[in-house]
């Protein structure tokens, strides 16, 4: 349903990359865990996931087009936990290049499009992200916050923003911009999910 969702929505550009053969196979295999009786606290659960953060396997370019064909061996800590917890990587969310920017603009891959308003920016850099929710692509998408980067796209586009305290979620493995501001988080639809996802 999700990745219907995604194709009739290609306007938004909210994502670079969508992972739809390994996104269901990890379904289907979360289907027959959960009907031989096992649980995760994420399990089936479709995320989005920042192009900032390595992703295994999938394509990982930080918004610009000299990374467009660097794929990672390994997951950023954060997507390794969400993975461990059950849950599935959509895909690769757009942003502002290389997270530098509060308006989401990306030359490189488009724009992001605030799904309530065409017209209207999404905010960034986590911009990808906040479209995705907004939409109702993924219930959930993981972004980085430096200076608002999940925050403010959160705010204009109706969805929760989740900045932890700097050093609760692991920023290995994501590229980074300040070595004291960076923070990985996420934007969830409500607070039971920020609650549920920390």
């Amino acid at each position: 349903q999700q990745l219907d969702r995604a194709s009739s929505l290609p306007d938004l550009r909210a994502s670079i990359t969508i992972d739809r053969a390994g996104g269901l196979e990890a379904a289907r295999a979360a289907d027959k865990a959960r009907a031989a009786g096992r649980s995760a606290p994420l399990l089936g659960l479709p995320i989005g996931v920042k192009d900032s953060y390595l992703t295994k396997g999938l394509a990982s370019t930080v918004g610009t087009a000299v990374l467009k064909n660097f794929t990672p061996d390994l997951d950023a800590a954060v997507v390794a936990a969400v993975k461990d917890a059950g849950g599935i990587v959509f895909g690769k969310n757009n942003l502002a290049e290389m997270s530098y920017g509060l308006t989401g603009i990306n030359d490189h891959y488009g724009q992001a499009r605030n799904p309530h308003n065409r017209d209207h920016i999404t905010g960034g850099s986590s911009s990808g992200a906040g479209a995705s929710v907004a939409a109702r692509i993924v219930p959930a998408a993981l972004g980085g916050d430096t200076v608002g980067s999940i925050r403010v796209p959160a705010s204009l586009c109706g969805v929760v923003g989740f900045k932890p305290t700097p050093g609760r979620w692991s920023s290995k493995g994501v590229a980074p911009i300040s070595g004291t501001l960076d923070t990985t988080g996420v934007l969830p639809r409500s607070v039971a999910d920020c609650m549920l996802l920390d």
